[in-house]
């Protein structure tokens, strides 16, 4: 999946690049820890789903770069590597 900010949008948000990571991920409170304690991720903020357990949109910052993640949603139809035998990262990407 491929994200592009529509035409009106010219600026790049703060702490993003042209070119950003949007990662699903099966567990992503405990892949959060992960990425805080194995690479000293900052964790920018969190978003929970309607029912308050999953993670439906989180932003961490590991040196100047920003990344996203999500949960793996069947009704979003969002499925992390377990579920697909593959890899489910998609590029979300900011033009000026």
């Amino acid at each position: 999946m491929i994200i592009v900010m529509n035409e009106s949008a010219t600026k790049i948000p703060n702490g993003y690049h042209s070119i950003n990571c949007y990662l699903i991920v099966r567990n992503a409170a405990k892949t959060i820890d992960f990425y805080k304690k194995a690479f000293g991720a900052e964790e920018r903020f969190r978003m929970h789903g309607p029912d308050g357990k999953i993670i439906m949109h989180a932003e961490l910052k590991i040196g100047d770069s920003v990344f996203i993640l999500t949960e793996e949603s069947t009704e979003m139809k969002t499925l992390s590597p377990e579920s697909i035998c593959g890899n489910p990262v998609s590029m979300y990407v900011c033009l000026r």
